[in-house]
């Protein structure tokens, strides 16, 4: 069974899942209650979220923030005691607010190019950073001008590669 708490804003303060084989899982969630994110009414999404399975700690989930305070800069992931503490995701945006690459805790790069005036993704480029694909496709000029042209094909890529193309409803 699950079992949903809410607070008095209507977001999920706590969560209470039973298995009658392994027991409780409980999960806390933390929202901005002071600084940036608060001043900029960003508080529906959880900044922390802790765990714990039949009443014992296990881990932590943070979202931190860049220093304007809108958009997650990385993803951190702890034990109880805080020990084991790694990110598992790291963040580049662009000067839209698009997340222009994702670097996941093993260390795997993933690109989005942006199309149709930053609006929707034209491409998904994995296994290679932002610097070594605007290098491949020749420079930030060609990678601003993505709803253009596509040049992927001029490039030597050894990376995974997904295109994206848009149409109007």
């Amino acid at each position: 069974t699950e079992n949903y708490i809410y607070d008095d804003k209507n977001r999920l303060e706590h969560t209470i899942t039973h298995n009658s084989m392994d027991g409780n899982l409980d999960k806390e969630f933390t929202y901005p209650s002071t600084g940036t994110l608060l001043n900029k009414n960003i508080t529906g999404n959880p900044v922390k979220t802790r765990t714990k399975h039949n009443n014992r700690w296990i881990g932590t989930i943070e979202q931190v923030y860049d220093a304007n305070g809108i958009q997650p800069k990385e993803t951190r992931i702890s034990n109880s005691d805080g020990s084991n503490a790694r990110t598992d995701f790291s963040y580049v945006y662009d000067d839209k607010g698009n997340i222009r690459q994702l670097i996941t805790a093993d260390q795997v790069p993933t690109v989005y190019l942006w199309g149709y005036a930053g609006y929707y993704p034209v491409a998904e480029i994995s296994n290679a950073t932002y610097n070594q694909v605007r290098d491949a496709l020749g420079g930030e000029t060609v990678v601003n001008s993505m709803c253009n042209e596509l040049k992927l094909s001029d490039a030597n890529w050894n990376r995974l590669l997904a295109l994206y193309a848009h149409t109007s409803l």
